[in-house]
């Protein structure tokens, strides 16, 4: 009888086994797993990011990206590119989905800027080309400068010998207000210029015109007058310089006697 019962249980263990009930090779199941970089992930609006997507589906199959870019925008794409439009921290997640789950990606947070209008300084006039003996008024004029100031001083070269600059046209602008005080003086072939507002008056920022000059044409050539950039001071109230030169811009004026 022992015998017979062993080669029953025998004979069973050998079903078992050949129908994979106790089979220790079954294949794992991998669950997804959700990531992406964004490049730039910061700038001025409005900021365009592309998105690449770093996710591992694991085993599963039939994988599904779902992004949520943090200002109301959602897409299924894999590689997205996305446009913010408004000014702000966005935090931007990744869910990927497969038969065998779904995971979030940790959030990555777009910043995104006002954007930064660059202040310029310069010359211009309604006519760049003269007669000898015929003249036009240069302009002298300040753009988008976001720090207040109280006076400015400057030294503007140009060629003597094909125009010449009449230090009594000079009308003083209305930029540092009606009662500003102006020096407006030739020296060495340069033009030296000082306006500042009076004391008790408020610092400015902002657009307009410093003042501007007469020039008259003298012999054939050309004259760029160029503001002297180590020569450009601005001040505050208390006399002291405004450090706004790492973002100025400063345009030239060319005036030609054919």
């Amino acid at each position: 009888v022992l015998k017979k019962n062993t080669i029953f249980i025998l004979f069973f263990g050998v079903i078992l086994t050949s129908c994979g009930l106790f089979d220790k090779d079954d294949e794992s199941i991998d669950s997804p797993i959700a990531a992406f970089e964004a490049e730039p992930a910061e700038g001025y609006v409005p900021l365009t990011v592309t998105f690449t997507n770093k996710s591992d589906p694991g085993t599963g199959s039939n994988v599904e990206y779902l992004w949520d870019f943090g200002d109301g925008g959602t897409t299924t794409a894999e590689n997205p590119v996305h446009t913010f439009t408004d000014v702000g921290f966005f935090s931007v997640t990744l869910t990927t989905t497969t038969t065998h789950g779904s995971d979030i990606s940790d959030p990555q947070v777009i910043t995104v800027d006002t954007t930064v209008i660059s202040p310029v300084l310069l010359l211009s006039s309604s006519s760049s080309s003269i007669t000898i003996g015929g003249s036009t008024s240069i302009s002298l004029e300040i753009t988008d400068l976001g720090i207040s100031v109280f006076g400015v001083e400057m030294q503007i070269s140009y060629n003597a010998n094909v125009v010449e600059v009449d230090t009594l046209s000079f009308v003083q602008g209305s930029y540092f207000g009606t009662n500003a005080i102006s020096l407006f003086q030739i020296v060495d072939d340069k033009i030296h210029l000082s306006i500042s507002a009076i004391h008790g008056d408020a610092m400015v920022n902002g657009t307009g015109q410093l003042g501007e000059f007469a020039v008259t044409g003298l012999s054939s050539g050309t004259s760029t007058f160029t503001i002297v950039p180590e020569e450009l001071h601005f001040i505050d109230d208390n006399g002291n310089e405004v450090d706004i030169t790492d973002y100025l811009e400063v345009r030239d004026l060319t005036v030609t006697v054919p």
